[in-house]
């Protein structure tokens, strides 16, 4: 069994019998005890003992007319006070020696072994309050150790896939329908009404075309692998909320440029055919 579910009795080796009664005693209180004959041959016992009330989630110390004044004991019970894991009993009417008094000591100096007695009653309370502290300092310690562990999967996550925060820039853009200008009239025929129309793809490609079609009727132009000739293509070039993409027609080059902004792209658009430059507001239309 782990000595972190475990606590230690300090004592005094002439009042081994006692210590030993209130060992049996914890054992059939459900409280492990670790015992110095755990010690194995060999083994320098001062090393061990330090090590082990480091790790227990109790220290009990046992006062007597002999323990009082053990330096051992006392340096035991002031490791428990400096981590706060000290509990203690009197086995003997003595006096508390500096600077243990200020805690409760239960009084087991008449004791005769019965576990209705309210002073080992109340040693025993004393003792799992203790281990609930430890056990909630444990489950501290693991979920701040999580935290952390999180915190670095998220940040190599992040580090080895740059694609994916490349992507991340799309997320601005809808592809689920397609862009419309404002409305334009052609010039020959005032009457006749014209959109332009951009559709964008998340592999940063897009279509575009012009037509005096409504959005739902054009979905056949816009497919990729079926482009007609009346439909223009490209690469679009994303930071943050700035977009940028030109279309190469027949007659020349005309370059857009502008901010994706809910819904609508704000686009500047200069047309290298006439050196014409405009601006336009595209608004988003689902299919």
């Amino acid at each position: 069994m782990k000595i972190s579910n475990k606590i230690f009795i300090s004592y005094k080796r002439s009042d081994v019998d006692k210590a030993q009664r209130l060992r049996l005693a914890f054992r059939a209180e459900g409280i492990n005890v670790w015992w110095d004959e755990e010690l194995n041959s060999g083994e320098h016992w001062t090393i061990i003992i330090n090590s082990v009330l480091k790790r227990v989630y109790a220290v009990v110390v046992l006062w007597s007319s002999e323990s009082v004044k053990s330096d051992w004991v006392r340096y035991e019970a002031a490791i428990g006070n400096y981590r706060s894991l000290l509990t203690h009993a009197f086995i003997d009417k003595v006096e508390l020696p500096e600077p243990f008094r200020s805690i409760h000591v239960a009084d087991l100096s008449n004791w005769a072994g019965n576990e209705d007695d309210i002073n080992f009653l109340r040693l025993i309370n004393s003792i799992k309050k203790l281990k609930k502290k430890a056990l909630i300092k444990k489950i501290s310690q693991y979920c701040f150790y999580l935290s952390c562990i999180l915190f670095l999967l998220v940040s190599i996550y992040i580090h080895i896939n740059p694609i994916e925060k490349k992507n991340n820039k799309l997320n601005a853009l809808r592809f689920h329908g397609i862009y419309r200008s404002p409305p334009k009239n052609y010039p020959a025929v005032k009457k006749l009404t014209y959109w332009h129309y951009l559709r964008f793809y998340p592999d940063n490609t897009f279509l575009s075309v012009s037509s005096i079609a409504k959005p739902i009727d054009l979905q056949k132009w816009f497919n990729k692998e079926k482009k007609t000739d009346s439909c223009s293509s490209g690469k679009i070039t994303i930071e943050g909320n700035h977009i940028s993409f030109s279309t190469v027609l027949s007659e020349g080059v005309v370059e857009y440029d502008g901010e994706i902004k809910d819904n609508k792209i704000q686009l500047n658009i200069h047309n290298h055919i006439n050196n014409y430059n405009t601006t336009g507001v595209y608004d988003f239309v689902k299919w």
